[in-house]
């Protein structure tokens, strides 16, 4: 009799855990539906966070508080880059590699930042020196035209224990003086760099009403055409459509006349609202379509 009541107990020790791990099962969310939200704030974050820059200063989060680290470090005289980096740490927790590489790529603009040492060679290819090796100061136009303590808004570092700037109050088109270029999740950038005075002609001219005409240009020299830049905007954004919708046709025979009406209705919002008003509001409304469209497509799928 006692094995079989120990047979009993070890039983209705099992039906209690078991019952125990539904009850804790009930505050569980499934996986399924997590990545719906979860991916969008996973992609706003890239996209925000690491890899596309600011229209308000045109600088990537990294760049910026590299800039605002110098800034803190600011004495007149040339600074190790090692030492530039280990300062930067304190507000951009993702490793000393990825601040080393962007440093480099500021020194290499020949902008922002007076550079001392091998700092690599843009016409070769050539790359920079160890941050050990090589010095780093800002420069005077980068003292006068990009930090304003009064104009800026601040925020909390990462772990709480500092300050830094939410954008950087720059009085300069930095974002198509420097360009630009990255990858996020489901969205990428690449703004060609612009001639330093023709940008300072063009700002004098937008501040007395005018509407200049800018093109890139190449810190390494070339040819370009913009025998195209003249057209009208809708011009281009129809061609745009018509490709996207010939892709769309090409990857799924199958797609419905309901998600091809949808596809042709996003594009079709997005043009007249890139007539109407600002290109970062032209662009949601665009994602927004984009993602009804889709979802649309799926539903649509389902049915077949």
């Amino acid at each position: 009799m006692s094995e079989d009541n120990k047979h009993l107990e070890e039983h209705d020790e099992e039906f209690d855990n078991l019952s125990s791990q539904n009850e804790d099962m009930e505050g569980v969310k499934h996986v399924s539906g997590l990545y719906q939200d979860w991916f969008l704030d996973y992609a706003s974050y890239v996209i925000l966070e690491r890899a596309v820059p600011a229209l308000e200063d045109g600088l990537k989060p990294v760049q910026r508080r590299i800039l605002h680290a110098m800034r803190e470090m600011e004495d007149g005289r040339y600074h190790k880059c090692a030492n530039i980096i280990g300062q930067t740490m304190k507000y951009h927790p993702h490793g000393d590699a990825s601040i080393g590489d962007a440093l480099v790529q500021l020194g290499q603009k020949e902008l922002l930042i007076d550079t001392q040492g091998n700092w690599g060679n843009i016409y070769t290819g050539d790359s920079a020196a160890a941050p050990r090796y090589i010095e780093a100061r800002l420069t005077k136009f980068a003292l006068e035209v990009v930090f304003n303590p009064k104009t800026t808004v601040w925020q909390a570092s990462y772990d709480g224990r500092a300050k830094e700037p939410v954008n950087l109050p720059v009085k300069f088109p930095l974002l198509l003086a420097q360009g630009a270029e990255g990858i996020a999740v489901g969205l990428s950038t690449k703004i060609l760099p612009h001639n330093f005075n023709e940008l300072i002609d063009a700002s004098i001219k937008f501040l007395k009403g005018q509407n200049p005409k800018i093109y890139p240009d190449f810190p390494t020299g070339g040819m370009a055409d913009f025998s195209l830049a003249g057209e009208e905007l809708n011009e281009v954004i129809e061609a745009t459509h018509e490709a996207t919708v010939t892709c769309i046709n090409q990857l799924n025979k199958e797609l419905s006349a309901f998600a091809q009406t949808r596809v042709h209705e996003c594009w079709q919002t997005t043009r007249n609202v890139l007539g109407a008003k600002s290109l970062p509001e032209a662009l949601e409304v665009q994602s927004r379509y984009i993602q009804d469209a889709f979802k649309a497509y799926a539903d649509e799928a389902q049915k077949l």
